[in-house]
């Protein structure tokens, strides 16, 4: 199938945006309009009230069966899904908590109902970053891995985080769990057919990776999965990438501090379509997916020199057509919505406006962007 879905794909490379819309998998589900679909996508973006990430005020350790095993670029704090449990005669608590699809990088800053992990006696965690090898805890019980797997299923490629901790008067069969999880790792390209496969928060490379994984839209997959790289150079223009993806790490100074100009951090956890998904990481960089030549491009909205200055005498006298922004894009307020560890990983309002409004009463515009941290 994935030989099959590379060739559309880059048959399709002029219409990319309806093959986005087609059939694809995303952690074993397919991707759908989900139920708040009239919420998703619309201009500035609201992802997040379909996510058990961002959905809620409070981070929420889940018990739902049914969630899709989430994709997670760069690093972000999250809560996790319950997929077992057991309260043994000990008085202890076993659990396991998945988080993403793996392999991911890291778990830190691990809490029990807020409190971290080294202030709680006689707690154990054994930390799995996804891996295709990797097996059930002993947690589960079992005289081997194959009974394991029979009581929660073989959790491989699953990045998941094995608790036994005593029961107490601060923690009970109930406790809140939050990690912060240092996320995917994923194809960085040095040439167009040089690269490494490592942790990263270039929003080109999170393009690339989710255009190309078997969880997103799964370009130019082999049949048993694994990346096609002859497929790669035929339908991938690679220099785009690599150009866009060093404009994203130049250095930029804010308040004092150097950090990368774009980076991407966010969770995908809700079940929608992968146009907007594609979208949050347009927003995140200013980025868009182009043809060339039958390639895919990536590139990203920044200054340039000007190429081509048009004056009466280019224009061909009665074609001209003009048109201006309608009054209720003319935004005075724009407020933006981004996600702040400094601020306990809470959603924070940061706002920009111009000095003298329109037309006497602002027009606000919000963007949700709970990619920028």
């Amino acid at each position: 199938m994935g030989a099959t879905l590379a060739t559309a794909g880059l048959a399709l490379a002029g219409t990319i945006v309806g093959y986005v819309g087609a059939a694809v998998i995303y952690g074993g589900v397919a991707l759908a309009l989900s139920s708040v679909a009239g919420k998703i996508g619309k201009r500035g973006g609201s992802y997040g009230d379909s996510s058990a990430t961002y959905g809620n005020p409070v981070l929420q350790t889940q018990t739902n069966q049914e969630l899709p095993i989430p994709l997670l670029y760069g690093t972000v704090k999250l809560g996790g899904n319950r997929i077992w449990q057991d309260d043994d005669v000990n008085k202890n608590i076993k659990r396991i908590v998945g988080f993403a699809e793996g392999e991911i990088t890291d778990f830190t800053d691990i809490r029990l109902n807020d409190i971290k992990q080294a202030d709680i006696k006689g707690i154990s965690v054994n930390k799995y970053l996804g891996t295709s090898s990797q097996q059930v805890d002993s947690i589960v019980g079992g005289k081997n891995n194959a009974e394991r797997v029979e009581k929660v299923g073989s959790l491989k490629n699953v990045a998941y985080l094995a608790i036994n901790v005593p029961k107490g008067e601060k923690i009970d069969a109930n406790y809140n769990l939050t990690t912060v999880v240092k996320g995917r790792k994923i194809r960085v390209y040095t040439t167009p057919t040089k690269y490494t496969v490592k942790y990263s928060e270039n929003p080109a490379w999170v393009m690339f990776d989710f255009l190309t994984s078997y969880n997103g839209l799964g370009l130019c997959l082999n049949n048993d999965g694994t990346i096609n790289n002859g497929l790669i150079s035929q339908l991938f223009d690679m220099y785009s990438f690599i150009e866009s993806a060093a404009y994203c790490d130049q250095e930029v100074i804010t308040n004092g501090q150097k950090s990368p100009r774009f980076t991407f951090n966010m969770i995908f956890d809700s079940q929608t379509s992968a146009r907007d998904l594609l979208d949050e990481i347009y927003r995140s960089c200013r980025g868009g997916l182009f043809t060339k030549n039958g390639k895919l491009q990536f590139k990203i909205d920044k200054a340039a020199p000007v190429s081509k200055v048009f004056t009466a005498e280019d224009i061909v006298k009665g074609s001209e057509t003009f048109g201006t922004i309608p009054t209720e894009e003319h935004y005075d307020i724009l407020k933006l919505v981004y996600i702040s560890p400094a601020h306990e990983w809470q959603k924070v309002e940061a706002f920009a406006e111009i000095p003298k409004y329109r037309d006497g009463v602002p027009i606000e515009h919000s963007v949700n962007c709970y990619s920028v941290t």
